[in-house]
């Protein structure tokens, strides 16, 4: 079956939604054999998920699967890798197709292209870089052309490589771009100008070359412009691994830094404009005296969802205004929480096999309010880092791939209402899970007959909407999940029809 992709702007913004919606949450599974997943909008409520599955297993898979609005899964695909430890770090939409960059695990960098309908048309190795190259790091997609970023994989070089391609894989030219410092990088995202990209990461400037500080360069395609060292007030790492241009034109970074001496982490937000000139830099510390920012995303209102990940590894989602003062924050315990999508007009809060579908004030299933973090201004010192460019022709020899069966899906957690309120009533389970014909709330009586009940699928669309009567009768329904909601008991429960 046909599919066609859109390429959606790199700052769109979230809207209102006009009525009120249902959100949900759903894990990943089988949850274990997923080591990174990255999600596109197809438009029209469909979404493309490529997951980086069995990494070190018998082989390394990339699976694809489309899923309908209610997470349904529409088609899928599935591929073994040329090595067991085959990873990708990044998948990007290109007009007719996915592109997936990675490493086969110290042996070559890679890229893997499939096509509208999933079918493999090329998948190779460059074979020529120097610097240890042996990842593909990030993606930049403009319809059917890319850049990708590489770089020596968990460790630091002097140089790294941009590399333009098109999407037949047939023709790549380059750009070597050294510096005077040890650096990685670890995002890029464009300017107003698609081929001019803003590009985070970390470095050792060669003048103080035990001390990692954050890092920043701008690029073109005749290489890297300038470098810019960020010392954030520590002497450990110091990592902006991600990056967000927003709607003003200026571009927020975040990430984390372990402060001098200590072994635990603090969150940083950083926004600069296209010259590298600091606008604000915030520190963030909570209670659990860790604390990782990852990625970001901007709301209609001009406030900013952080996502990322406290000293337990919960997931922390914080909600900042333009000025990256702290409105709220929100603990997730199942999973860390790594970044954000949106689908047509909302936006999914991303774990590392976690979906939470959010209002556009950022709420959602499974979030909890939290201890508030706490953000301290900073202004960090800047060093410009002597930095040059040469051209570079990659070469590239072809990798195998096979097909496998594909096995990934979405399994739904919760609903959540946007205008709920909280409930002051003790939360009741229902039995029997599962129900082949009535399902009962609650212990006898928690219930009062004659509560509107009001019964959906996962779609949203109402099957029952009535008083309550000792029970649900599912015995009409399809087999699977269900959300009854109390209206007035502020509740909502899931149910599944065998």
């Amino acid at each position: 079956m046909a599919r066609s992709f859109i390429i959606a702007s790199a700052f769109a913004l979230i809207a209102v939604p006009a009525f009120p919606q249902l959100f949900r949450s759903y894990s990943i599974s089988p949850s274990y054999a997923i080591r990174n997943y990255e999600a596109m909008d197809q438009g029209g409520g469909t979404t493309l998920y490529a997951c980086d599955r069995a990494f070190g297993s018998d082989s390394s898979y990339v699976e694809m699967f489309w899923t309908a609005p209610d997470q349904s899964v529409t088609d899928a695909v599935c591929y073994k890798l040329a090595t067991p430890l085959t990873f990708f770090n990044s998948a990007v939409q290109l007009d007719d197709g996915v592109l997936i960059g990675g490493s086969s695990y110290g042996l070559l960098p890679m890229l893997f292209k499939a096509g509208n309908t999933g079918a493999v048309q090329w998948y190779a190795g460059f074979n020529n870089l120097l610097n240890a190259q042996d990842q593909v790091v990030q993606i930049v997609p403009r319809g059917n052309a890319y850049s990708v970023y590489t770089y020596q994989g968990g460790s630091y070089t002097h140089g790294i490589y941009r590399i333009e391609g098109e999407s037949s894989g047939t023709t790549f030219t380059g750009k070597e771009m050294t510096a005077a410092a040890y650096f990685r990088v670890y995002d890029a995202v464009p300017a107003s100008d698609p081929l001019v990209h803003m590009v985070s990461g970390t470095a050792n400037d060669d003048a103080a070359p035990t001390h990692l500080r954050a890092m920043l360069m701008l690029t073109d395609t005749s290489g890297a412009a300038w470098m810019k060292i960020y010392d954030m007030g520590a002497t450990s790492v110091q990592d902006l691994y991600g990056i967000r241009r927003l709607s003003d034109g200026n571009y927020l970074c975040s990430g984390y830094f372990v402060p001098s001496g200590g072994s635990t982490f603090t969150g940083v937000l950083l926004k600069v404009d296209e010259a590298g000139a600091v606008i604000w830099c915030k520190h963030y510390t909570d209670i659990s005296t860790g604390l990782y920012f990852d990625h970001t995303i901007e709301l209609s209102d001009g406030s900013i969802l952080v996502a990322g990940f406290n000293a337990q590894y919960q997931g922390i989602l914080v909600k900042v205004n333009a000025t990256g003062d702290p409105i709220w924050t929100k603990l997730y315990g199942a999973d860390r929480l790594s970044g954000f999508f949106t689908s047509g007009s909302n936006v999914k809060l991303r774990g590392l096999a976690t979906l939470i579908e959010l209002d556009a004030n950022g709420e959602g299933c499974n979030l909890s309010a939290n201890t508030t973090v706490t953000a301290t201004a900073y202004t960090p010192m800047i060093t410009d880092i002597a930095v040059s460019s040469a051209p570079f022709l990659p070469t590239t020899v072809p990798l195998t791939s096979t097909t496998r069966l594909a096995a990934l899906g979405w399994t739904p957690d919760c609903v959540w209402s946007a205008i709920d309120e909280p409930s002051t009533i003790e939360p009741f389970t229902a039995h029997p899970v599962p129900a082949s014909d009535i399902v009962r709330l609650g212990a006898v009586g928690q219930v009062a007959a004659n509560e509107q009940v009001i019964l959906r699928d996962l779609s949203g669309a109402v099957h029952f909407d009535g008083p309550y009567a000792e029970g649900i009768d599912l015995r009409q329904l399809a087999p699977g999940p269900y959300m009854v909601t109390l209206p007035a008991m502020h509740q909502h429960i899931m149910v599944m029809k065998e």
